[in-house]
């Protein structure tokens, strides 16, 4: 049985230098969020997992240009893996986070 376990920090990659580091930085240009889900996607393929437990995958958050990453990497891993199942649970879910101040976090969960 191989179990993957990854804390995928949101699909953000690692061009950005981030509010909460001490950056400027709140969200993620769409083609980086997308670029970062097929790699890791790409990654997950390439471990053959039979149970896949991802952290901080957003789902029509503001901060990563509304993309739904677990629906992008559930439809990847059911398509190459034949891992069918999946679930979600929000830690956090807000409808509006005003901040930083030079520019919102806006919608996250």
């Amino acid at each position: 049985l191989k179990v993957v376990v990854w804390n995928i920090q949101y699909g953000a990659g690692i061009r950005q230098h981030f509010f909460y580091d001490g950056g400027l930085a709140v969200s993620t240009p769409a083609d980086e969020v997308r670029r970062t889900t097929q790699s890791i996607g790409d990654a997950l393929v390439a471990l053959d997992p039979d149970i896949v437990l991802l952290q901080e995958v957003d789902r029509r958050s503001r901060r990563t240009a509304r993309i739904d990453e677990h629906k992008m990497l559930a439809q990847r891993l059911f398509d190459e893996c034949g891992v069918g199942c999946s679930a979600t649970a929000a830690y956090w879910r807000v409808p509006y986070v005003p901040h930083p101040k030079h520019e919102h976090l806006g919608r996250v969960g």
